[in-house]
């Protein structure tokens, strides 16, 4: 449906429709893997939303910009998301804003920037909670478990990760394998092998159920546990 929106208007006199088209598009290439195009289209939904000062749409097409950069191995599209992140507030746009904040986030602690990605998950839960994203802070609470386990507070991680998983419905549910995976190293390190071996089982098994994009890092999760536990398979 992106391509066929982009395809329709095409040729005809620019608009803040083709740029929000254009920038649709560029997200659907990113998560596709096909991130040199999406840069390409993301900079000309951003130079669009730039002449019809259309904020919402210049955060959207920062966001995928910053997005495939950093995915491709250049760091300099934090400030892409840095700036997506502004412009949704300059919009007062909430939905593009938390989604700039969650992907800064996530991306800042690929960089190793734990202190920003800290900071960016307190902003996205306080902008949930003003404008009452009950979604959002579902998702947020599944995210803060990451945040735990790169500080290395696995007991922090058993409680939170026990949370979320009770609490998880609809969407959310895509958080089963991280959050799992996440609890399965804190209960290994732990001592609880029997524990942390069910968790991993599941784990892994939805990962592969869902095509999860981060499956090979779940192996990598999977590996740890079961060293952990004295196995070999």
């Amino acid at each position: 449906h992106a391509r066929n929106a982009v395809a329709l208007l095409e040729g005809r006199p620019p608009s803040e429709l083709y740029a929000r088209a254009l920038a649709r598009l560029a997200r659907r290439l990113t998560l596709a893997g096909e991130r040199p195009t999406a840069i390409e289209l993301a900079r000309q939904a951003l130079a669009l939303a730039e002449k019809f000062d259309d904020d919402r749409t210049a955060s959207d097409a920062l966001n995928t910009l910053g997005m495939a950069r950093c995915l491709l191995g250049d760091e300099e599209g934090l400030d892409d998301l840095r700036a997506a992140v502004e412009r949704g507030e300059n919009a007062n746009a909430p939905d593009e804003t938390s989604k700039a904040l969650n992907n800064l986030m996530n991306l800042c602690w690929t960089a190793g920037n734990l202190d920003e990605a800290e900071q960016c998950l307190q902003a996205n839960f306080e902008l949930s909670h003003r404008y009452g994203l009950t979604a959002v802070l579902r998702w947020l609470e599944a995210e803060a478990v990451y945040a735990a386990i790169m500080r290395g507070g696995l007991r922090r991680v058993d409680e939170l990760s026990t949370q979320v998983l009770a609490n998880l419905t609809g969407g959310n549910q895509y958080q089963l394998a991280g959050n799992r995976a996440c609890r399965a190293i804190a209960r290994a390190t732990r001592g609880d092998l029997a524990g942390a071996l069910e968790d991993s089982d599941v784990s892994y098994a939805e990962a592969i159920r869902i095509g999860d994009a981060q499956l090979l890092a779940m192996r990598a999760d999977r590996a740890l546990v079961l060293v952990l536990a004295g196995r070999r398979d």
